[in-house]
């Protein structure tokens, strides 16, 4: 199953960068839409993506930096289904409304496209605030990949989330935010640790992980630790 970077805070040459994340999944789904949509349109166009082919959209977690294109995607988009958690909450439904979206309520197993499932709502925090967030779960011949957003409930709650719904299958690939960049050494290393030791196989922690993070785990995982920016692909 191909994965596609749409947005990341990097990009490869010809592509723009910008703060957030997005990623098209399978050729039909995007997940997420970065902060900024009009970088977000050139860079799916610069990867020869036709809009007509996404059949959804999916919103990890209600953040500028994660659903601050959207407005502009639905405008070339409308009427596109939008899969948002329930702990969004009116305001944000109102809004996917507003700009031409229709928003739809995730649930843990829920598939958005073939072979593409939610974890469902994962409870989480921002700055003491609840910060509920939703991760895919591809499911491959090579096993799960989990894509995240940011892990705002913890990078291994996400994956714990993810094993719920598909369990004993081996972990192919972990990549998105992290959110470790705030996090001391001390705390980042058991998490890359645990990772390894969950069997995941590759990783790509990018966006919020934060640079010392990322040097970690290309430290604990070595060449199994992939290089994420907006332009690179991957087949899962």
């Amino acid at each position: 199953m191909r994965l596609d970077i749409v947005y990341d805070n990097s990009a490869d040459p010809g592509f723009k960068s910008g703060w957030g994340f997005s990623a098209r999944v399978a050729g039909s789904l995007l997940f997420d839409t970065g902060e900024n949509g009009r970088p977000l349109l050139t860079n799916l166009k610069r990867l020869s993506a036709s809009l007509d082919e996404i059949r959804a959209v999916a919103i990890s977690h209600d953040h500028w930096d994660h659903a601050g294109g959207l407005e502009r995607f639905l405008k070339k988009r409308p009427g596109l289904p939008v899969y948002v958690c329930p702990g969004f909450g009116p305001r944000f439904y109102r809004f996917v409304e507003t700009i031409g979206g229709r928003p739809v309520s995730v649930s843990p197993g829920m598939e958005i496209v073939p072979g593409v499932l939610s974890t469902g709502e994962v409870a989480g925090t921002y700055k003491g605030m609840p910060m509920p967030e939703q991760a895919l779960v591809l499911k491959t011949d090579n096993g799960i990949s989990v894509v995240t957003g940011c892990s705002h409930p913890g990078i291994l709650e996400m994956v714990r989330a993810a094993r719920r719904i598909v369990p004993d299958t081996p972990l192919h690939l972990v990549l998105g935010g992290f959110h470790l960049k705030d996090h001391a050494e001390k705390d980042i290393r058991p998490v890359a640790e645990a990772l390894r030791e969950m069997g995941v196989r590759l990783v790509g922690p990018t966006h919020c992980t934060g640079k010392r993070a990322q040097e970690i785990f290309r430290e604990i995982f070595g060449p199994r630790c992939l290089a994420v920016a907006a332009g690179t692909t991957f087949e899962c």
